[in-house]
């Protein structure tokens, strides 16, 4: 049973889908535990409009709900500038990183990322990507950022949220529904 459950969270991926195993018993009297929780991990690389060398963005979670702090790297942003991102994502186990973008995109009217930025006036965000339904879905994006500042950027990937919620954004997405599979905060640095 042990080796079947962790080939199905593999194959399923999703982060939620821990909470709802925890909550199962495999008898009447004890709660299943799953001895390794997956964690996350987040990849922003920004690439300038202007040239230059590519920066990368990382937020590793190695044990996602456990005690364990996120690994977080974001080295400074040049102010005033235009960036294009790639956002990369995966799941952590044991040390390892699965990628998870594919799934992001076969299944992308399921999936939306949320940009979360304080104060606004340290960045701009924009959508470059949409899912099949040409609603935004956040793997591409569009980044400037304003004049010298520090602040952060939040990135929230949501799973099962109603797309079409009206004025759909950073401020209300949690009224859209659904869940948040992979949550990551960035100390932001603008100079």
């Amino acid at each position: 049973m042990h080796t079947h459950l962790k080939k199905v969270l593999r194959q399923v991926g999703h982060l939620s889908l821990l909470a709802g195993l925890a909550a199962c018993t495999s008898d009447s009297n004890a709660p299943l535990v799953v001895p390794d929780p997956f964690g996350i991990s987040l990849t922003i690389v920004f690439g300038s409009t202007t040239g230059g060398s590519p920066i990368t963005f990382n937020y590793i979670d190695p044990d996602g709900p456990g005690a364990a702090a996120p690994m977080i790297s974001a080295p400074p942003l040049r102010a005033n500038s235009v960036f294009n991102t790639n956002i990369s994502l995966g799941l952590v186990e044991k040390g390892l990183i699965a990628d998870r973008t594919g799934q992001v995109r076969d299944l992308d009217n399921q999936y939306q990322l949320f940009f979360l930025i304080v104060p606004p006036s340290l960045m701009q965000h924009r959508y470059t990507d949409a899912d099949r339904d040409n609603l935004p879905l956040g793997l591409g994006n569009r980044i400037e950022t304003g004049p010298p500042g520090r602040g952060t950027l939040r990135v929230v990937l949501r799973r099962a949220l109603n797309k079409r919620f009206t004025n759909l954004g950073p401020d209300n997405f949690p009224q859209a529904g659904g869940v948040s599979d992979a949550d990551a905060t960035f100390n932001i640095t603008v100079e």
